[in-house]
Parts: structure tokens; C-alpha cells; sequence
């Protein structure tokens, strides 16, 4: 049996529901459906707000009336509160919302769309969403289709007039009856024939009704689909996708932005709003590292810097240590870091241009040092660092961590705006306890917070970790 601690562990769900009236619940149901448990304890820990007076979408999109938006970030916003790591929206309607949505909750919302799409079966090439008109008109399932290498294919206005009336007749019933199942089954197949199909999306949260029967071509239903995917990751432990392909466009435009004189060099990755701020904040970031960190550093030694931008760190250790090599996957951040190295007549470091699963690991080091590095990784890109701490740092060496945590959990960004920035961000804030997990052999011999936690970003702080490889 479990107990309140663990519990306390364990991820939290949030559900906004009420998109139609039994999306939440049959959504839910769902959920326990599939989630293998022999006991109460084993289901996953959901709050569902099931929530029917949030604005129409249909009437949004048809009539230009109230969007929902509004409401369904209000909503968001008190499931945020609970707190809830991660938050299920089952309604498809609702998705054409989504990256206005995620730009304003920090809590990942799951996209409905996109887990749907995975979820089909590999081989099927041509497929329709069997959908309300929101999703219809605004043919949201077209670009998640094609990026998966499949064709969308949109039903007419006469076929989609009757998917529109199965969605009401389903809703109002509250079940799917056998005269109802029986329509369904001659509409595909009519669909199918029709179109040529390999595959539909039972893409309106109304037809989990259906999700039972069986038709005559593949099909994939979007609420068990999104349920499946909550079950991976509540109970599972399969972890968010990271957009890192965004974060290193991120990078990129910040490069640029220093060329143009855009941004100052301390500014560019500090991610201050002024070189000013940057400034001011150098020195006392300096000291909060260094004074922990000294007695462990020497002249004599050789370290490995990851994700060292524009080398505002690596030039600062060059000052304590014997050699630095340091590597970045910017090559303008690497042709900076080298040229304001050579400009203060550094000749202990080395600059190299790579991403951290491409770093070799081929040499060991007295050090390893990553300085808010990991809240930009994907899970690969971590357990590359985690793989190169375990074999670069030598025996008595040690791994050293400044990097942004988690307060109390893991948490995450994915597509919320900073308004600093100007741009939606993209991060993951781990916690102390998986680095530690990461690395047998490793004794923590500091862990200090060197940045608390702040009324605007309560979630996080950041904290200097220093391991000391001790077998």
C-alpha cells in the first residue's frame, strides 16, 4: 500500500472537462480504464474540472461570438494552483486554442490533435478526422498529419453535416446506442469507399462512445488516444517532448542579435531585459559560485565545460584551473567564446563546436562543469550529459552542476511567453535527486541554492551541486 509521501510524488493530473458535458468524464473514465492497477492506490491522481460554461467553440469560429479562450485559462489557471504537473484537455475543438493557451499557463497542456496522430497505426497514409466544425473548418488535423508523412484528407461540407449530427445526437443520448453504432459503421464505411481511406480519427471527444465497436478500416479514437498518453506519463514515467529544435533556433536568433548589436554579450544568454542588468548581476553570480566552489578548484587541473555559450564561465575558470575544454553546439557562440578569450590572452582554453551527444567522451578530467545547460535538454541530450560525467570524470574528480531546479518537483515549460524574451520559452526544470540518481559513485559534497525562488517564479531556484566521484 502507498503511503501520503509517495503519493505526494507522484504526478498529478489536471483535466478540464465539460467540452461537451461528458467529454471530462468519459475522458476520465478512460484514464482507469487503462491504467493497469490491482489496487485503489495504483490509479493516477486526477482533478477534473468539469466545466460546461466555458463559451462554445463551434459558436466562436461560426458566429465570431465569445471565444473561450478567456475561460478555459481561468480554468487552467485554478488546476495550475492545485498543483497539477501537467494538464489534459479532452476536446478537440478546444485544441485550435492551444498555442494561445500554453503561451499563458505554464503548466504543459497536452495537444489533443498531436497525441491522436501518434497514435495511428504505422502503414496508413491517407486519413480523415471525423470531427465537429471547429476542427473541420479550421482542418487542424492537417499539419500534424502531414508532418507524420500521411495525407489529410477533408470529408465534403454534406459528409461533414453528418458527422456534425451523430457528435449531437451521441451527446444528447450520453451513450451510443446500437441503432447509433450501426450508422456509424455504414458512415465509415461509406467514408472509406468514398475517399479512400486507410484510417480515421474519431476526432470529437463524443465519439469515445463509439470506441468500442468495430469498423472496417483502422481507426483511432482521440480521447482514449489522450488518455493513454496521461497513463505513459503519470504511471509509466514517460517523459514530455522537449521542442528542441525551437531552443536551438532560440539560440541562434540570440547569436544573431549580438551581430546586429541587438542584445550586449552578457545579455545575450544571462536573458536579462539590458546589458545593464547583466552587469549587475555578473559579479554576485560570480561570488555565489565561486566562493563554495573554490576550495575544489586548482591550478593544476584539467575540466570539461558544457554548453559554454559565449564563454562568459569558461574564461572565469580559466583564472582557477590548469585547462578548460569547453564545448558549445552555437558556432557563433564558439567563435565568440574564442575570440574574448584570446582578447584577454587566455591561452588555457580550448573552444570546440558540438552538441552534447556528439561530446567525446574519450578523456577523463579532474572536473565536468554544466552551467544552466539542463533545463534546455531533451531526456536524449541529458543522459548524454549524465553519460559523460560517468566516463570523463575521473576517479576523486568531480561534476559540477549551476543550473536552475525544480522547488519541490520536476517542472516544466513548454511554449509559455516570456514577456522579457519576447518569444514563447521552452525548459525543463529537473531536480537535485535525478542528477544524484544518474550518477553511482558520486557523493554530493555541496548542494547550496544560489538564486531562491522569486514571487514571479515560484517553481523553480537555482542551486549550485558539486558531486565528488568517490568509486
Amino acid at each position: 500500500m502507498t503511503d501520503l509521501k509517495t503519493a505526494a510524488r507522484r504526478p498529478v493530473v489536471g483535466v478540464l472537462g465539460g467540452m461537451g458535458p461528458f467529454a471530462g468524464v468519459e475522458f476520465v473514465k478512460n484514464v482507469l480504464k487503462l491504467t493497469p492497477a490491482e489496487k485503489d492506490w495504483d490509479h493516477v491522481h486526477m482533478i477534473l474540472d468539469n466545466h460546461p460554461h466555458i463559451p462554445s467553440r463551434t459558436r466562436a469560429v461560426l458566429f465570431d461570438e465569445e471565444s473561450p479562450l478567456e475561460g478555459m485559462a481561468l480554468a487552467c489557471r485554478k488546476l495550475e494552483k492545485w498543483p497539477v504537473d501537467l494538464i489534459a484537455i479532452p476536446c478537440n475543438s478546444a485544441c485550435y486554442w492551444h498555442p494561445e493557451l500554453q503561451k499563458i499557463i505554464k503548466t504543459p497542456i497536452l495537444d489533443i490533435v498531436t497525441v491522436a496522430v501518434d497514435a495511428l497505426p504505422a502503414g496508413v497514409k491517407r486519413v480523415a478526422s471525423l470531427s465537429g466544425m471547429v476542427p473541420w473548418l479550421k482542418e487542424l488535423y492537417r499539419i500534424p498529419l502531414e508532418k507524420s508523412h500521411r495525407e489529410f484528407i477533408r470529408i465534403d461540407e454534406e459528409d461533414q453535416n453528418l458527422v456534425a449530427k451523430m457528435i449531437e445526437d451521441a451527446k444528447l443520448a450520453g451513450e451510443a446506442t446500437q441503432d447509433m453504432i450501426e450508422k456509424m459503421q455504414g458512415m465509415i464505411s461509406d467514408f472509406a469507399r468514398k475517399y479512400n481511406l486507410d484510417a480515421v480519427i474519431l476526432a470529437c471527444t463524443e465519439f469515445s462512445f463509439f470506441a468500442s465497436a468495430c469498423f472496417s478500416i483502422p481507426f483511432v479514437d482521440s480521447s482514449t488516444a489522450l488518455a493513454q498518453r496521461v497513463v505513459d506519463f503519470a504511471v509509466y514515467g514517460k517523459k514530455l517532448d522537449l521542442n528542441v529544435d525551437e531552443i536551438r533556433q532560440f539560440w541562434e536568433k540570440r547569436a544573431e542579435m549580438i551581430e546586429k548589436q541587438q542584445t550586449g554579450i552578457l545579455q545575450s544568454t544571462m536573458l536579462t531585459v539590458s546589458e545593464e542588468e547583466a552587469l549587475a548581476r555578473e559579479q554576485k553570480e560570480k561570488d555565489e559560485f565561486l566562493e563554495p566552489s573554490r576550495p575544489f578548484l586548482n591550478k593544476s587541473m584539467s575540466v570539461m565545460e558544457l554548453g559554454c555559450g559565449t564563454g562568459r564561465w569558461t574564461r572565469t575558470l580559466a583564472e582557477y584551473v590548469g585547462h578548460v575544454d569547453a564545448w558549445d553546439y552555437n558556432e557563433k557562440f564558439v567563435e565568440l567564446s574564442k575570440s574574448l578569450a584570446a582578447n584577454q590572452g587566455l591561452s588555457n582554453i580550448s573552444v570546440n563546436c558540438a552538441s552534447v551527444e556528439d561530446v567525446p567522451r574519450d578523456r577523463q578530467f579532474d572536473g565536468v562543469i554544466s552551467i544552466a545547460l539542463l533545463h534546455y535538454l531533451s531526456e536524449v541530450q541529458f543522459e548524454s550529459v549524465m553519460d559523460i560525467m560517468m566516463n570523463c570524470v575521473r576517479p576523486g574528480g568531480i561534476a559540477v552542476f549551476r543550473e536552475t531546479f525544480g522547488v519541490e518537483r520536476r517542472f516544466e515549460l513548454h511554449g509559455f511567453y516570456s514577456t522579457v524574451l519576447d518569444t514563447p520559452y521552452h525548459a525543463v526544470y529537473r531536480t537535485p535527486e535525478e542528477i544524484q540518481a544518474k550518477l553511482p559513485g558520486f557523493k554530493v559534497v555541496v548542494e547550496k541554492i544560489t538564486l531562491p525562488p522569486t514571487i514571479d517564479k515560484p517553481e523553480t531556484c537555482q542551486k549550485l551541486l558539486i558531486l565528488v566521484r568517490v568509486l
